[in-house]
C-alpha cells in the first residue's frame, strides 16, 4: 500500500558541482546544480539570474579591431584602441593622446594604475613596448626620462608610495610620492628577481606587494628602499594569466596551472591541493581554458564575486564564457561556490567602487564599452539562463516516487517567467517525462500590484530634461541630492519596482525598466526599497505547480529566456507518494 504524502524541502545552495558522480551529489548535495548558467549563488541564500549589460557611451570608441584595456578615472571611462586612448563621461568619446609621438605602440593589453602623490589625480599607462605614459591634470605624455629598464613594463601599482613598475623580471620602482624619479639617490632602485620567469602580475595585500610570476610567487614587506625585503611564498608555482588575479573576499584568487587558487590558502597549506578551490568544477575549468585564448577578470564587490572570462577572436558573444565564483563564507576556499556565464564577451575588464558607486565595465572587439550589472538584458537581447538540480534519490534511489505537487519559493525584483521541467531516472530512453509548466508573475496575470501611485521617503529628486518615450535613458536636471546606483525611482508615468541601474553622471542615468515621460516630470529616488510603498501591491513570490509522473530519483530544471528583472530562486518542496521498490 501507498505510505501517505510526504515532503522533500530543498534550499538551492551549493552552486554548480561536476566532479562528484550523479548519486553521491543527489544525496550529498541536493541544494547543488548539475547546470548552473546565468544564474548566480547569492550571498541572500538561493541562485539569482545575472544582471544584463548595457553601452556606457552610446557612441563607439573610434578606431577598429580590439579594445585593449578599459579604467575608470576623473569620472570619466578611457578605453584604448589601436594606438590611441579615448575617454567618455557617457555621450562621445574624446582622444587624449594627441601627439603621434605619444600614441600607445603595439596592440597588447593596455594597463592602468590611478594615484595621487601631489594632490593632482594621475594616471600611469603601460603596454609592455613603451615607457610608461602618464595623464595628469588634462596633459598626456610619455615618460622617456625614465631609466631605460622601464621601458616595456606591463605592470604598474602604487606600493607604500612608491610607484612600482614590472619588466619582465625585474621590479623598477620610484622614489617615495615621486612617479617620474626613479634613482637611488631620491629613495628609487629595483628587484631582479631570481626565478628566471616573466612577472604576471602584482597585487598589495595586507601590507605587502605580492609579485606573481610563471612559476613563482614572492612577497615584498617594508615602507621604502631602506627596508625593502623579497622573500619566495612557493616556488613551485604561480600565475599562469596576468589578469586574473584579483583580492575577494580577504584572499587574493589567481589562476595558477592546476585551477583556480587563493593565495591565503596557497600560504596556509604548503602549496597541497586543498589550495585549489576549482575542484568542483574542474573538468569545466579545463574546458573552458582550452576554449579561449586569452583572459580577464573582475570583482563585484557588492555579491562577493570573482568572475573570470575567456576571450577568443574566432566566437561570437552567444558563445562566450565565463566562471562566477562566490565567497559565501569567510576566507579560505571553505563555502566558494561557482556557476556558469554564457553570453558576456569581454577581452578586457575592469571594477571598482568610485564614490560609493560600483563600476564594473567591459569591452571586446565590437567598439563599445559596457556596464556589466546594468539592466535587464544583455544590451537588448535575452538573457538565457539555466539551473538544473542532480537527481535526487530522497534517501532511497531504489524506491519509486510519485511527484504529487512542486511548490517553488522565489525572491522577484519584478516580473517573473520561468519555465520549470521536472525530469525522471535520469532522462533515460523510455521514462515518460512530463512537459515544462511555466511560473510567471506578469503584469496582468498573477503579478499583484494595484494602483499606480507610489509613496517613498525621498533621498534624492530630479526633473525629467526632455521627453522619454519607451526608453530606460533618463537626461535630468534641477537635482536635489545624490543618485545612486540601485535606488528606486518614483512619479507620475512610473509604475511597478523601476530602480538606478547606471548613473553615468548626475544627469544622466539608465532604469530597469522602460518609461514614458513627459517633459519635467518630478521623479523621487530612495535608496531603502522599504521607504517605496506601492499601494495595496505585492509580488507573488510563491509558486505551487501540479505535476504527474513517476521516478526513482527527480530533478528540476528551471529555465528562462527573457528580458524580466533580476529574480532568485531560494528553495522548492516535492510533495509526493512512495509506490514500493523496484
Amino acid at each position: 500500500m501507498p505510505d501517505r504524502y510526504q515532503t522533500y524541502p530543498i534550499s538551492f545552495r551549493g552552486g554548480l558541482v561536476t566532479n562528484v558522480s550523479r548519486l553521491e551529489q543527489g544525496l550529498q548535495f541536493p541544494g547543488s546544480a548539475t547546470t548552473l548558467t546565468n544564474f548566480e549563488p547569492s550571498i541572500d541564500g538561493g541562485y539569482r539570474r545575472i544582471e544584463g549589460f548595457t553601452k556606457y557611451d552610446p557612441n563607439e570608441v573610434p578606431g577598429t579591431s580590439e579594445i585593449r584595456g578599459v579604467f575608470y578615472f576623473n569620472d570619466a571611462a578611457f578605453a584604448v584602441r589601436n594606438q590611441h586612448i579615448y575617454s567618455s563621461g557617457g555621450s562621445g568619446w574624446t582622444q587624449i593622446t594627441t601627439s603621434a609621438t605619444l600614441d600607445i605602440s603595439g596592440t597588447g593589453i593596455v594597463r592602468f594604475e590611478k594615484l595621487n602623490y601631489t594632490g593632482a589625480n594621475t594616471l600611469i599607462i603601460v603596454d609592455g613596448l613603451g615607457y610608461p605614459y602618464r595623464y595628469k591634470s588634462t596633459v598626456f605624455e610619455e615618460l622617456t626620462s625614465l631609466p631605460a629598464d622601464t621601458q616595456g613594463s606591463s605592470f604598474a601599482i602604487n606600493f607604500q608610495n612608491h610607484l612600482f613598475l614590472a619588466n619582465e623580471s625585474s621590479l623598477i620602482f620610484s622614489s617615495p610620492y615621486d612617479e617620474a624619479d626613479f634613482s637611488p639617490a631620491s629613495g628609487g632602485g629595483s628587484i631582479a628577481l631570481d626565478d628566471g620567469s616573466d612577472i604576471t602580475g602584482l597585487r598589495v595585500f595586507r601590507d605587502q606587494l605580492i609579485i606573481f610570476t610563471e612559476r613563482s610567487i614572492y612577497q615584498l614587506t617594508g615602507r621604502s628602499v631602506a627596508d625593502f625585503k623579497l622573500d619566495p611564498i612557493t616556488r613551485d608555482l604561480g600565475c599562469t594569466e596576468p589578469d586574473t588575479i584579483q583580492e575577494v573576499g580577504g584572499d587574493v584568487m589567481f589562476l595558477a596551472p592546476d585551477g583556480l587558487r587563493l593565495l591565503s590558502a596557497t600560504e596556509r597549506n604548503n602549496d597541497f591541493g586543498l589550495a585549489v578551490v576549482s575542484r568542483p568544477i574542474q573538468k569545466d575549468l579545463i574546458n573552458f581554458l582550452s576554449r579561449h585564448t586569452t583572459f580577464s577578470s573582475l570583482v563585484v564587490r557588492a555579491k562577493s564575486q570573482y568572475r573570470i572570462f575567456g576571450y577568443n577572436a574566432a566566437f561570437t558573444s552567444p558563445a562566450s564564457e565565463g566562471i562566477i565564483s562566490v565567497l559565501r563564507s569567510p576566507q579560505g576556499g571553505e563555502g566558494i561556490e561557482f556557476a556558469k556565464l554564457n553570453g558576456i564577451n569581454a577581452r578586457v575588464a575592469y571594477s571598482d567602487y568610485i564614490e560609493n558607486v560600483e563600476r564594473v565595465l567591459f569591452a571586446n572587439s565590437d567598439g563599445y564599452v559596457y556596464n556589466m550589472e546594468s539592466g535587464n538584458s544583455f544590451d537588448g537581447d535575452i538573457i538565457s539562463s539555466t539551473f538544473t538540480t542532480p537527481f535526487l534519490p530522497i534517501q532511497d534511489p531504489m524506491v519509486r516516487k510519485q511527484l504529487h505537487k512542486v511548490d517553488i519559493y522565489t525572491d522577484p525584483q519584478g516580473s517573473i517567467d520561468v519555465d520549470v521541467a521536472v525530469k525522471y531516472d535520469y532522462e533515460k530512453t523510455g521514462v515518460l517525462q512530463p512537459p515544462a509548466s511555466n511560473i510567471s508573475n506578469t503584469a496582468g496575470e498573477n503579478l499583484a500590484i494595484y494602483g499606480a501611485a507610489l509613496y517613498a521617503a525621498e533621498d534624492a529628486t530630479a526633473d525629467v530634461n526632455g521627453a522619454v518615450s519607451a526608453s530606460t535613458n533618463i537626461i535630468l536636471d534641477n537635482n536635489v541630492g545624490t543618485i545612486a546606483v540601485g535606488m528606486s525611482v518614483s512619479g507620475s508615468g512610473i509604475t511597478g519596482r523601476v530602480t538606478v541601474v547606471t548613473v553615468t553622471d548626475q544627469n544622466n542615468i539608465v532604469l530597469s525598466e522602460t518609461v514614458t515621460l513627459t517633459d519635467d516630470t518630478p521623479l523621487v529616488f530612495t535608496e531603502n526599497t522599504s521607504k517605496v510603498f506601492t499601494f495595496g501591491g505585492q509580488l507573488q513570490d510563491f509558486f505551487e505547480i501540479s505535476t504527474v509522473g513517476s521516478g526513482e530519483v527527480i530533478s528540476l530544471q528551471f529555465t528562462s529566456d527573457s528580458t524580466v528583472p533580476t529574480f532568485s530562486l531560494e528553495s522548492a518542496a516535492l510533495q509526493f507518494l512512495t509506490s514500493g521498490r523496484r
